[in-house]
């Protein structure tokens, strides 16, 4: 099945949300370019449209889960052919593991209710360079400003969010608004992003595809 139609719109969508960002008054942040974005959901798209492999919110989720806790524990190496022959990122990632070093030093030191709001000026001076105004991932800023209650919290919308994807009837909106999870949730390996309005916005709609579905076919 090749990309067509709607999911060349599906496909460019999520490019766009993994390549356009906001910037902070401080800096501007840069990412993969656009075609590595579309050369990564190319990938997606074989695995899931020409094998038939089905793709399980849940799955997606406990996925997300491990890489992301592989990535900061810097056992990295199985994820190397991918994040430098897809990605074609560093093992670095761009200078982030640095901060993601300095941030788990301040989370040990405050686990459970975290450190409160950061503004950016605080956090570049705690971070200990200019070049990074949060922790460039989304856990770990949930850890260090809130703390494993902020994160329990966070567990239970994407816990809800993968819920309501798998009650969602197999319809190309499911197809697509997964797509978008998957674009949301890598981005979240790599950014903050629940800081902006756009991000509640997704999630928001997500969560709610089903209800859409039911009434149109009971319409």
């Amino acid at each position: 099945m090749d990309i067509c139609g709607s999911d060349e719109l599906i496909f460019t969508t999520v490019a766009g949300l993994v390549k356009n960002r906001p910037s902070g008054q401080e800096q501007k942040y840069y990412y993969c370019d656009e075609e590595q974005n579309v050369e990564f959901l190319h990938c997606i798209e074989y695995l899931f449209f020409k094998t038939n492999l089905k793709m399980n919110s849940y799955g997606i989720l406990v996925i997300y889960g491990c890489i992301t806790v592989l990535i900061l524990l810097g056992s990295t190496s199985l994820l190397k052919p991918f994040v430098e022959g897809v990605l074609h990122k560093d093992m670095t990632f761009t200078g982030r593991s640095t901060a993601w070093e300095r941030v788990l030093l301040l989370i040990a030191s405050k686990p459970v209710f975290g450190w409160g709001v950061i503004d950016s000026e605080t956090a570049t001076r705690l971070l200990k360079s200019i070049a990074f105004v949060n922790p460039h991932n989304q856990l770990l800023n949930c850890l260090w400003q809130g703390g494993i209650i902020l994160v329990f919290i966070l567990s239970l919308i994407m816990t809800t969010t993968a819920f309501n994807i798998a009650k969602t009837p197999n319809r190309p909106e499911r197809t697509g608004i997964q797509f978008v999870w998957i674009g949301l949730l890598i981005d979240m390996i790599f950014e903050v992003l629940l800081g902006t309005g756009a991000t509640w916005i997704c999630l928001l709609l997500i969560n709610h595809l089903y209800e859409f579905i039911y009434e149109r076919e009971g319409s």
